[in-house]
């Protein structure tokens, strides 16, 4: 089921165990978001029963991920600036 567009790729809900979405990146699906753990804010808005608004936490989480969220098209890229 998609749930929208981020940024010229169509986002869907996953349909991978502990996945929250899926978006087609270059032809080929590219996971995103453990639907275990809560997050920031999810822009979908399919999740937002999770969002934690705690900005303390949402700060460490983009300090333990900098290598990967600058990517674009990246699972961490796409985590980053759907679920952060």
């Amino acid at each position: 089921m998609q749930v929208g567009q981020y940024k010229g790729y169509p986002i869907y809900v996953s349909d991978k165990k502990n996945k929250k979405y899926y978006a087609i990146v270059e032809n080929r699906k590219v996971y995103f978001g453990d639907s275990r753990y809560q997050h920031y804010y999810d822009k979908m808005g399919y999740y937002s029963y999770l969002d934690h608004g705690d900005k303390e936490r949402r700060r460490r989480y983009k300090q333990r991920h900098e290598k990967d969220r600058h990517v674009k098209g990246s699972a961490g890229w796409l985590s980053d600036q759907i679920l952060w």
